[in-house]
């Protein structure tokens, strides 16, 4: 940690050593610690407060399959906050050419990227698979720092461009390779940096029959990000027998399979280990202290996920440009 001196009101507050930039604790001014110059700085307010927050998580568990019948009159809320977390946020614009055997063909692709800047938090694997709403985002308020717990970006602007850059290319050539079946390059890929922006999550704690659960719900949006709920004894046995019947019709549909192909066993066989990986989630549920649940955004206005480009690249070879470790080479 160090000191640094804000360069509107005076005022002296702790920084990372490792950050670029910093948000004055006294009058909001957020700058750049290099040259002192502001820095643009945008925060999403929360629109939805605690008891709206509660509503919506309590009624998305009730929803859920085998969730307690006396949940509603047992739990009970034990802390909430309101995190304001910050997210690097740009514009990318990307293009892919496709040479195929009938020509060729280019695809376009215009879309904005939030990476979380911050690490730390227990809900951190949450805030990189989570779509952040575009709309919405206002210019910073010194105000935002009375109404929640407030976090300085760990990760600067820089390695979060990289970030966003492979992302952008894994995006459209992730297009490209599913709509032709030539060979696909990026032929342009502009990623410029709009600023950081602070965004709303409700945390939870709440308990139900001497257990503690968490969940998250975005403030912005009142979406479920995350949340762990009970499950009842007669919903446990219920999927593990659920489970044992998967099983077994499994194994005697590749039997039947198999013999009609001239070789059972190994229908039996693939019919057990395909019956096997279906029953898994049923046998996590049935065998695991709290179930969990999100709600997953499906509208078009929304900002990608950081852990979402992963996979991507590594499925259509998009070169890695210097991740930040806590990414993973996303």
């Amino acid at each position: 940690m160090k000191k640094v001196k804000c360069s509107q009101c005076g005022g002296e507050h702790e920084v990372l050593e490792t950050v670029s930039f910093t948000t004055c604790p006294y009058c909001g001014y957020t700058f750049d610690l290099k040259t002192m110059q502001e820095w643009t700085h945008y925060f999403f307010p929360a629109y939805v407060n605690h008891g709206s927050a509660w509503t919506k998580l309590r009624s998305f568990i009730l929803r859920r399959y085998g969730v307690p019948h006396d949940f509603s009159q047992t739990s009970n809320i034990t802390s909430m906050m309101l995190h304001y977390v910050p997210l690097h946020v740009f514009h990318a614009e990307a293009e892919a050419t496709c040479k195929g055997s009938r020509g060729t063909a280019t695809y376009h692709k215009v879309f904005d990227i939030a990476l979380p800047a911050y690490t730390g938090l227990w809900f951190d694997s949450h805030l990189g698979s989570h779509k952040f709403s575009v709309r919405g985002r206002v210019f910073f308020k010194p105000s935002v720092l009375e109404k929640g717990k407030y976090y300085t970006p760990s990760l600067t602007s820089e390695s979060a461009k990289n970030t966003a850059m492979n992302l952008a290319g894994s995006l459209i050539m992730k297009e490209a390779n599913e709509s032709c079946r030539g060979a696909s390059t990026i032929s342009r890929n502009d990623t410029e940096y709009i600023g950081m922006v602070h965004y709303p999550v409700w945390e939870f704690t709440y308990t139900y029959s001497n257990d503690t659960y968490r969940g998250l719900v975005d403030a912005a949006n009142s979406r479920v990000m995350f949340v762990e709920y009970p499950l009842s004894r007669t919903a446990r046995v219920f999927l593990l027998n659920a489970s044992v019947a998967l099983l077994a019709v499994g194994a005697i549909g590749g039997l039947f399979a198999g013999s009609a192909a001239g070789s059972g066993g190994a229908g039996l066989v693939l019919g057990i280990i395909g019956s096997a990986i279906a029953a898994i989630p049923l046998v996590s549920n049935a065998l695991s202290m709290k179930a969990r649940g999100s709600e997953e955004l499906t509208k078009k206005d929304t900002i990608p996920g950081g852990d979402t480009a992963l996979n991507l690249m590594k499925s259509f070879g998009v070169p890695m440009l210097g991740f930040p470790p806590r990414y993973g080479g996303i």
